[in-house]
């Protein structure tokens, strides 16, 4: 009978040990499965839903996980808590990986791909090329062609940048080249204005050395103010002042300030007090005749020169010899071929000035009246030449010693 109590006894002991090794292997799966959620739950919070690496990761894991915790029985003691937080993990992921609805585009994907092209460039919108060459008033319908072409595109820039860059991660592509294009199109433009600009900056430096001459200083007043240097500021303002305007109304097209309106100011300013030195001078009641230095020989062989035919010298209404002879020499080198030639050049020389009547007004010509005794092949010698002329300012009658 004892020995039937013990038995009995052993079998329960042996049912209890095999029950508890059960409970053993079922907290092993938990052991595993518990920290792996830990760790999905810590993720979860720092979870970056723009970076689908982590995203894919993140789902593999919790995949895993459950897979794992499918093992564990039902009757471990933690089942239950591990499994609602396992539950809401899954349903993170499931919410995650939801299909997401496509974007709403501001402005045509297909349309912007075909203008400004794609990661391989393709792009249908091109600048113009831009002007070369002189720029010349002549020109204006071309730069203004080119301008408003500049323009149209900078205008659809302005409103499909902004656009495409709500969808950044879309139009990558297009942004750069469109953000090239505009930058590139600023620059033309600032060239062009720039270079339109640069006849007046240049005509500006002229006026500004004849309005601020030193009327006492004769000299200045017939290099600076006489009729030679009169032409040619009036033909560099020709050229300059409509390329400005059209300079000018870029800028106000553009909004840009390159210093267009600050150079028109300039210009206003220099010609004004350039204009009221030119009235000063008008009719030549500045201009006065050089001084006669009184030597008739040489007044009688300038009067000689002067009335050869080759000069076409005409109406010359009176003549003074304003510098006495001086001699000069000379030596200079020459490169033909292999040989070098040396030439010697000697020869005297005096100055008179005439005063010539041409289109009802008196004009100053000075005369250099040279003689040879010396010079290359192609130099007259041994007689007496005009070797250098050129026009002056005018000169009015009473000055001239010609009024009564």
């Amino acid at each position: 009978m004892l020995a039937k109590t013990i038995s009995v006894i052993t079998m329960a002991v042996a049912l209890l040990f095999v029950a508890s090794a059960n409970a053993q292997q079922d907290d092993y799966y938990l052991k595993k499965v518990i920290p792996k959620i830990q760790q999905l739950e810590n993720r979860k919070a720092s979870l970056n839903l723009k970076d689908n690496y982590q995203v894919r990761r993140f789902t593999t894991d919790t995949r895993l996980a459950t897979e794992m915790f499918a093992k564990t029985k039902k009757s471990s003691p933690s089942y239950a808590k591990t499994a609602e937080r396992l539950k809401a993990i899954q349903a993170y992921v499931t919410k995650i990986n939801q299909p997401k609805a496509p974007p709403k585009l501001s402005v045509s994907k297909e349309l912007m791909q075909k203008k400004y092209g794609g990661q391989y460039g393709g792009g249908q919108v091109k600048l113009p090329r831009v002007i070369y060459g002189t720029l010349k008033p002549e020109r204006k319908e071309e730069i203004l062609k080119y301008v408003a072409t500049v323009k149209a595109i900078k205008d659809n820039l302005a409103k499909e940048i902004p656009a495409m860059k709500k969808n950044e991660d879309i139009f990558k592509y297009q942004i750069r080249y469109s953000s090239h294009l505009d930058k590139k199109s600023t620059e033309d433009i600032k060239r062009l204005v720039e270079r339109l600009m640069q006849p007046t900056q240049g005509t500006n430096q002229r006026l500004k050395i004849g309005a601020e001459v030193d009327m006492s200083n004769k000299h200045h007043v017939v290099n600076r103010l006489g009729e030679r240097s009169r032409k040619q500021i009036a033909t560099m303002i020709e050229l300059s002042e409509p390329l400005l305007k059209i300079a000018s109304k870029i800028e106000a097209d553009f909004g840009t300030n390159y210093g267009s309106v600050k150079l028109q100011k300039e210009f206003d300013k220099w010609n004004e007090l350039y204009q009221a030195k030119i009235k000063l001078v008008a009719g030549g009641r500045l201009t006065e005749l050089p001084k006669d230095i009184n030597k008739p020989e040489l007044a009688k062989i300038a009067a000689e020169v002067i009335k050869n035919k080759k000069y076409g010298i005409k109406n010359v209404k009176k003549m003074v010899v304003n510098s006495d002879k001086r001699s000069k020499e000379r030596t200079t080198y020459e490169v033909s071929g292999n040989t070098v030639e040396k030439i010697v050049r000697q020869w005297d020389e005096f100055q008179v000035t005439t005063v010539e009547e041409i289109d009802g007004k008196l004009y100053l010509h000075y005369n250099t009246i040279a003689y040879f005794h010396r010079g290359a092949t192609t130099t007259p010698t041994k007689k007496w030449i005009i070797s250098h002329r050129f026009k002056s300012s005018e000169i009015s009658a009473k000055n001239a010693g010609l009024s009564k």
